[in-house]
């Protein structure tokens, strides 16, 4: 399902919750039979301390522990690319300030590296088939 721009206006108006944009997104994807499995195996994650969740606006942040001061993280948005770079910015000071010095992941769109560029972080990136795997040291 591919969302207009009326449509998001009507989703950025709503106050949504975590579940909700991490549905939303994944809808858009494609990826309904999916989420149920993802939204239960994150919740175990979560009460296992071995994951953590930033939300702002509408943009879901999931940081998976790999290892002492390293996340992977993985996104879920429905906010308009200017809410999601202020999104972007208050996850990185969040998990800043819990101590976390690395964030890993793999995205198919390089936008999402480009923002961060854009951002001033020093973001490296390895292409893996079509997928971007990218790693962002924080200081």
């Amino acid at each position: 399902m591919t969302v207009g721009h009326s449509d998001m206006a009507q989703i950025i108006d709503k106050k949504m919750s975590p579940t909700e944009i991490i549905r939303k997104d994944l809808e858009r994807g494609g990826l309904t039979k999916t989420e149920d499995k993802l939204l239960k195996g994150l919740a175990l994650l979560i009460q296992q301390n071995k994951a953590v969740v930033v939300r702002h606006n509408n943009t879901v942040f999931v940081g998976i522990r790999k290892e002492p001061g390293v996340l992977e993280v993985h996104m879920y948005t429905v906010d308009t690319p200017n809410m999601l770079l202020g999104a972007m910015k208050v996850a990185i000071d969040a998990v800043k300030k819990a101590g976390i010095k690395k964030l890993i992941s793999e995205t198919e769109n390089y936008k999402l590296i480009t923002m961060m560029q854009k951002m001033n972080l020093p973001v490296e990136v390895k292409k893996k088939g079509k997928m971007f795997a990218w790693s962002l040291e924080i200081k």
